[in-house]
């Protein structure tokens, strides 16, 4: 049986010119793929942060990530298209970037064409790396210099001088220095969870099959290879993994493997590769054309999915200026941010945290900021923020129900927020806004089809419910259209 060699030496690949224009036309077409999808506004978690820091200059500093932030500025001053969804377009350029790099890394590495175009396409369009090259996420930098630094690497093994170890020690240092919270500075929120849909769990297992190949094969052919990925699969996570030990949840979460994540690809590559030699180049194309159908799976698409814009403007909803309204997700604070210092729709509400109410330089700053605001030391305190501030009406975001309940018993749903009240309100007006509740339209993209639950968006999602069936328990016999359709939401969700 004849057997075709997917996996040679380098001196038998083709040339470096041949390599680069495969490389970018693989990232051309991953540009043009993440480009369409776009977020016009930002996505949950770091997103609406490194939107407003590009946006808004003063704020940029306070946003972290000095490369990321100084490109997305770059990118939202661009003549096409709006700004915000330029600065997410960043991240979709960086990763089809990234997709290119990989490619070339895996032909240094002595794999043929048909396997490492593979492997860039699985990795590509898989569906995590996928979600977070259509929202700002500093991420996308983190994997294209990493990627840019292993083909240098690979690149001047034998033949590095100083001017190109220089070259190489700068990319280092770019991709440590926008991201150096990796270092054990964990992150202020929870990146998500892992509720992937059930084709992606068929075809991450595929993927594992094949990345035990490659590292079986490796194990065999060429250990030096195998430790190169397995050392950038394991010091990938190590930052994370790190960080993650002092929270809930699992300590690396889906948008933290984006990096190590990587060296899964490549070592699936290798197993295509063992898999292609035997292979016919029918066959081969066959294989490579299956993996140009994964997006009919589910193709990610978020240019007209808002679901953290929309949860921030019904946050926003009846409430007036002056009022306080206390956040407890990082995404919906900056995405309120946005809408106060970018659109200028929620001008003077004043956005507290747990975080800044801890801080006494954040609280003397607030209150001169906002004369006549009085925020007490210490952790939040409900009783003693609305006492000292009578004039001023005080909201807290769904997941302090139960500590508000616990100090302030009269306390109401109000829009998407609670209301702090030391006073008794009319049971009647809480049922009348529990039946304007029950007409809500801003639900449509995070329902559970539409919303992508390996991200923060579960964290809204639980917010809606939350609210929700609150309102439903103030509802009577006589309101039943409104309960049956707070139901059918509770039910969505």
């Amino acid at each position: 049986m004849k057997v075709y060699n997917y996996r040679v030496p380098r001196s038998k690949t083709a040339g470096l010119d041949s390599d680069r224009g495969a490389a970018a036309a693989l990232s051309f077409l991953f540009f043009a793929v993440y480009w369409h999808g776009r977020c016009p506004t930002f996505g949950p978690g770091e997103s609406p942060l490194l939107v407003l820091g590009s946006l808004v200059k003063d704020l940029a500093s306070s946003a972290g990530h000095p490369l990321y932030i100084a490109l997305g500025r770059a990118a939202a001053s661009l003549p096409i298209g709006a700004p915000a969804g330029n600065v997410n377009g960043l991240s979709g350029f960086l990763h089809a970037a990234a997709c290119g790099l990989f490619y070339l890394t895996l032909r240094k590495q002595g794999l043929r064409r048909p396997a490492c175009v593979f492997a860039a396409l699985l990795m590509g369009f898989s569906e995590i790396f996928w979600y977070y090259s259509e929202v700002a996420a500093a991420w996308a930098l983190s994997d294209a210099l990493a990627l840019l630094a292993a083909v240098l690497a690979l690149s001047w093994s034998k033949s590095a001088g100083p001017a190109r170890l220089a070259i190489l020690a700068a990319v280092l240092g770019l991709g440590l220095g926008q991201h150096w919270e990796r270092l054990g500075c964990g992150p202020l929120a929870s990146h998500g969870s892992w509720s992937l849909s059930a084709p992606s769990w068929a075809l991450l297992a595929c993927e594992a099959l094949l990345a035990g190949l490659g590292a079986v094969s490796l194990w065999k052919d060429s250990p030096r290879t195998l430790a190169f990925w397995a050392s950038w699969i394991v010091f990938g996570a190590l930052g994370s993994l790190a960080a993650g030990l002092g929270r809930e949840g699992p300590p690396l979460t889906p948008a933290e493997t984006l990096l190590p994540g990587i060296g899964f690809f490549a070592l699936a590559a290798f197993g295509a590769g063992r898999i292609l030699e035997r292979a016919r180049p029918a066959h081969c194309a066959l294989l490579i054309a299956a993996a140009c159908a994964l997006p009919l799976l589910r193709p990610i698409d978020l240019s007209r999915h808002n679901p953290l814009m929309e949860y921030a403007r019904g946050l926003a909803r009846g409430t007036t200026e002056g009022d306080i309204l206390v956040l407890a997700q990082q995404g919906p604070f900056y995405a309120l941010e946005y809408l106060d210092r970018v659109e200028g729709t929620v001008r003077g509400r004043i956005l507290l945290s747990p975080e800044l109410l801890a801080s006494a330089a954040c609280r003397g700053a607030l209150e001169a900021r906002h004369p006549g605001l009085k925020l007490p030391p210490g952790p939040l305190d409900w009783r003693g923020l609305v006492e000292a501030n009578p004039a001023r009406t005080v909201y807290g975001e769904a997941p302090f129900i139960a500590p508000i309940l616990a100090q302030l018993p009269w306390s109401v749903p109000s829009g998407l927020m609670v209301r702090a009240s030391a006073r008794s309100v009319p049971r009647s007006e809480v049922a009348r806004s529990a039946a304007a509740a029950s007409t809500w339209e801003s639900l449509g993209s995070i329902r559970r089809w539409d919303r992508y639950f390996f991200t923060e968006e579960a964290g809204l999602a639980s917010a809606y419910r939350g609210i929700l069936g609150w309102y439903l328990s103030f509802l009577g016999a006589g309101d039943e259209p409104a309960a049956s359709r707070l139901k059918a939401h509770l039910r969505d969700l």
